[in-house]
């Protein structure tokens, strides 16, 4: 008996069934991959943490961006010095090591450092200088850490940060790994991890002690605004602003959380408009709508005491003294607050 196969109009039946089962499944499929990107990204927010509270808890319960400008000496300045070993260029005619072009932090003494802005801030504030570290490095393996699985843009400077291919100026493949083992190959007074490989921010005003409602870190998808001259709640430590708006922002108390049609600067694209992460001192990692956001940013302005201000207060350098921080707060309770992200402006 001749066996019968399928007519052409049975085989395009089958195929168009097929392409409807496809079509009704790729997006409910799509959906559940940004879903557990999502979570994935929230977990990495909480390894950063934990780094820094592992980090407070051997330094008087001080984060990097809260200790005092002797504190920052001390524990960065040995970073910087091993940073200016590691980028020294090789000259091919002389086959020699030479130094770097670039302005250069590992030759400056401790009065130098403790009353240079850029050196505080950069060092113990940026996203892209404070994990260099040792035990926050050792904490969290390479800058690995930085890249969200929600925000493919940041994936190839990312890699070339970690493997050691430069980004821009560093020792364009002398090291197999970036500086430390995957920590950067950019040179800027130190090293550095560039921006454009970092899919997270840290909150400048993040505090060990307040805990519960302390913001520390949150993912770059929010736009913000120029740092400075808008009232911005900073560290209370008074020696952390940045005016070079690419990395240092000013996020609004009534932002919200980028998506797409918002400045492709800040957009990751495996989060929706609306959609934001955020980790507290406390250790909780919340997965955010606006809504969200803007009730913690003003519960976070509202906080009292903590490292700066506290009974029993550790040393401090700040521009206001507790008393006046206070008023300031009652005066403008919802203000603005100041942080250095990872970016693409």
């Amino acid at each position: 008996m001749k066996n019968k196969g399928f007519t052409l109009i049975e085989l395009l039946v089958v195929i168009a069934i097929i392409g409807i089962l496809a079509s009704m499944l790729l997006p409910t499929l799509a959906k559940a991959k940004k879903k557990a990107n999502r979570m994935k990204c929230a977990n990495q927010l909480g390894q950063l943490q934990k780094s820094v509270s592992a980090f407070a808890g051997d330094h008087e319960q001080a984060y990097p961006w809260m200790m005092t400008p002797d504190e920052i000496f001390y524990v960065y300045q040995p970073v910087n010095i091993e940073a200016h070993n590691w980028f020294l260029s090789y000259d091919k005619k002389t086959k020699k090591y030479v130094s770097h072009k670039h302005k250069d932090w590992s030759t400056k003494d401790q009065s130098w450092c403790r009353g240079n802005q850029a050196f505080l801030v950069h060092n113990a504030a940026d996203i892209r200088f404070l994990f260099l570290e040792p035990s926050l490095r050792d904490s969290l393996g390479t800058g690995k850490c930085f890249l969200s699985p929600s925000d493919p843009r940041c994936a190839k400077t990312n890699n070339e940060n970690v493997t050691g291919i430069a980004h821009n100026d560093g020792r364009k493949g002398a090291d197999s790994t970036g500086f430390a083992g995957g920590w950067g190959t950019y040179f800027w007074n130190s090293s550095s991890f560039h921006q454009n490989g970092i899919s997270y921010a840290v909150h400048k005003n993040g505090d060990d002690l307040k805990g519960s409602g302390s913001i520390t870190f949150s993912t770059r998808n929010n736009e913000g605004s120029d740092p400075g001259g808008d009232g911005s709640v900073k560290n209370p430590m008074g020696n952390l602003s940045h005016n070079w708006k690419k990395s240092h922002r000013s996020w609004k108390i009534d932002g919200t959380w980028a998506g797409p049609g918002d400045n492709k600067a800040v957009v990751m694209s495996g989060l929706d408009k609306g959609q934001g992460q955020m980790a507290f001192a406390d250790g909780v990692v919340q997965q955010q709508d606006d809504t969200q956001m803007q009730a913690a940013m003003v519960a976070n302005a509202k906080l009292e005491g903590g490292t700066a201000e506290g009974a029993g207060a550790r040393p401090k350098k700040t521009h206001k003294k507790p008393a006046e921080q206070a008023k300031q707060r009652a005066k403008h309770p919802h203000t603005n607050q100041e942080v250095t992200a990872g970016s693409w402006h």
